[in-house]
């Protein structure tokens, strides 16, 4: 009789150790899966060049010179030339996400901007240096 009640005891014994053991895998697991996602998060971010600083734009209004629309084929780019008030020129990319509004504020497409536009270009400065618009609008 000793020996099944030693036998349940050690049953007993051993379940509760196995229960804290599983309690600890389970905690373990859930820091090492976590510091995994964080960590794969600030690496997916430091790629895409997002590092939390907020892009600094710029305004610019001016005169329109040129309206270039992409051609791929030759590697061309959208852009847009202008010149401001001190006659000096900028060159401004446009990509698909620049937002281009009328004098009326309706959107409009880059083809609808001509020379000698007035219009004010919201833009930020890429890390080469390249005037990316953000937004253009023609003034009226």
């Amino acid at each position: 009789m000793n020996l099944i009640i030693d036998f349940v005891s050690y049953i007993q014994e051993m379940t509760k150790k196995m229960k804290n053991m599983c309690k600890k895998i389970t905690v373990i697991f859930l820091v090492v899966f976590s510091l995994c996602g964080v960590t794969t998060q600030i690496f997916a971010q430091k790629a895409e060049g997002k590092t939390g600083k907020k892009t600094e734009t710029k305004t610019f209004t001016g005169t329109v010179d040129s309206v270039s629309l992409a051609d791929p084929a030759k590697g061309a780019k959208s852009e847009i030339i202008a010149t401001d008030e001190k006659n000096k020129k900028f060159s401004f990319l446009i990509t698909s996400t620049t937002t281009m509004y009328g004098a009326k504020s309706a959107p409009i497409t880059l083809e609808k901007i001509k020379k000698d536009d007035k219009v004010k270009v919201r833009y930020a400065t890429t890390k080469e240096g390249v005037y990316k618009a953000i937004s253009v609008r023609i003034s009226p």
